[in-house]
């Protein structure tokens, strides 16, 4: 998505190693199972006046550090997806606790909703014809992930035939799908076999 210099853009691996979370308005580009969690993590980084005080009394040190970490007041989180429903890659028996989750927690879910372009402080998206603007102190964009070159190429090659892709190494995908391909990949190995 074409982004402004200015706009605060993350990838996955970026929002989960920020150490402040004081942004009022958040965006998540996607509805999958990452955004969702990303969503709900968020919504949770929150505390009450009384644990404030605790912490004040307690660990007046921390105090700074805690406020960084944690927030006061309720984020508002839209979630945006290009697709008819929120939640494409759960589990069947997980979908519906994560929305009810997502539901609980005001998060917002735009579907049918294409992002058109991310500017310092808003998202500009086209949703039934009609360009809307959704406030953004912080974009997070999920999916898209690629292999490290490191581990797809430079490995390989070094250790020669002595290397098994199992799980999100070979193919991104759902957990089960990678415990069931480690147990495919481990059942089909010889007892010799030196990998």
């Amino acid at each position: 998505y074409p982004a402004a210099p200015d706009a605060r853009v993350l990838s996955i691996r970026d929002f989960f190693q920020e150490k402040a979370c004081s942004d009022k308005h958040m965006v998540i580009i996607g509805a999958g199972y990452q955004a969702a969690q990303i969503g709900l993590t968020y919504a949770s980084r929150r505390y009450r006046e009384e644990e404030r005080r605790f912490i004040g009394k307690y660990a007046p040190a921390y105090t700074e550090c805690v406020d960084n970490i944690m927030r006061r007041e309720k984020p508002e989180i839209t979630l945006i997806t290009k697709g008819k429903k929120p939640g494409e890659g759960f589990g069947m028996t997980t979908r519906w606790i994560m929305l009810k989750e997502i539901k609980e927690s005001g998060i917002d879910v735009k579907t049918e909703t294409e992002v058109l372009r991310v500017e310092k402080s808003q998202v500009v998206c086209k949703e039934q014809g009609e360009e809307i603007f959704i406030p953004a102190d912080m974009v997070v964009i999920t999916g898209g992930e690629k292999p490290n070159p490191v581990f797809h190429k430079e490995i390989p090659e070094a250790l020669k035939g002595r290397i098994l892709w199992i799980g999100d190494a070979g193919k991104t995908g759902r957990i089960s799908e990678a415990v069931k391909s480690a147990f495919q990949t481990a059942i089909n190995q010889k007892e010799d076999r030196d990998v």
